[in-house]
């Protein structure tokens, strides 16, 4: 269940620890700031994913909560593969999709996303 709270939550292997949520109303990088979060995009944005940081292993789950279009662009030098593409886009409201950060420039964009 989702806790739009902030209330401690169960991770993986019983952890527990505070679930953030970042309001997201436009355009924006994606940043350190971001690791773990989940971001709630509320209107139309382009979320670009940078190529120098954060770090090897960072995510960051993103959910559409609005009707407006939310899309991932590759930052100068990064480099995103998903299943739609080079440029994914979160497929339908209450949808979600989670950007991980592989080796060297390379993000990987996988879930409700066309």
């Amino acid at each position: 269940m989702i806790n739009y709270a902030g209330q401690v939550l169960n991770g993986p292997n019983g952890q527990s620890g505070s679930l953030r949520f970042i309001a997201v109303t436009g355009d924006r990088a994606i940043t350190e700031a971001d690791s773990g979060a989940v971001l709630l995009v509320s209107s139309a944005a382009v979320l670009t994913l940078p190529a120098a940081t954060p770090a090897e292993g960072f995510y960051v789950e993103v959910i559409r909560t609005g009707a407006g279009a939310v899309s991932f662009a590759a930052g100068a030098g990064a480099t995103v593969v998903s299943s739609a593409g080079a440029t994914p886009g979160i497929s339908a409201q209450y949808q979600g999709a989670t950007c991980t950060k592989l080796s060297g420039e390379q993000w990987i964009v996988i879930g409700g996303i066309a």
